[in-house]
C-alpha cells in the first residue's frame, strides 16, 4: 500500500469471500455468544436462502454485504483490534467508542477471518492499529 492509500479512508484493506460453511460457523458463533436460545433457534431454522455476504474493511468502516458499520469517524473512535482463535474459526474484533452511545463503553464489530487469510488479517490489524498511534 502506498502513502496515498494509507490516508484514503475508502481504500479497501481486506476483501473477503466466505464459503457457506465458514459463514454458517460464524453465525452459529454469534448466536451462541448472544444466548443458547438464539443459537438453538438458528440451528433449527431452515437456511435454504441464506446469503453469504462479502466483507470489506476500510480504515473507517466494515462492509458486510450492502450494510456498513463505522468504527472510526467523527462520532466513532477506534480503540483496539484483536484476532481471536475461536476453535474452528478466527474472529477479528474491532472495538470502538461511539460518541452517541447512552451508556459509556466499547462497541465491537466481529468479522470472521476466512481460511487461508490469517496473514492478511494480521496485516489489516497492523494497518488499523497505526491509527491508534
Amino acid at each position: 500500500m502506498d502513502n496515498a492509500e494509507k490516508h484514503d479512508p475508502t481504500a479497501v484493506l481486506a476483501h473477503w469471500i466466505y464459503t457457506r460453511e465458514e459463514w454458517h460457523q460464524f453465525i452459529c458463533w454469534k448466536k451462541l455468544k448472544k444466548s443458547f436460545l438464539h443459537y438453538t433457534i438458528y440451528i433449527f431454522t431452515p437456511k435454504t436462502n441464506q446469503v453469504v455476504p462479502e466483507v470489506k474493511i476500510t480504515m473507517e468502516r466494515v462492509w458486510i454485504g450492502d450494510t456498513h458499520q463505522h468504527f472510526h469517524s467523527k462520532e466513532h473512535q477506534l480503540k483496539r483490534i484483536d484476532i481471536r482463535d475461536e476453535g474452528k474459526l478466527n474472529i477479528m474484533e474491532i472495538s470502538y467508542e461511539w460518541a452517541k452511545r447512552k451508556i459509556p463503553g466499547l462497541d465491537a464489530i466481529h468479522v470472521p477471518v476466512p481460511k487461508g487469510k490469517l496473514r492478511e488479517a494480521i496485516g489489516t490489524q497492523e494497518q488499523l492499529m497505526q491509527r491508534l498511534s
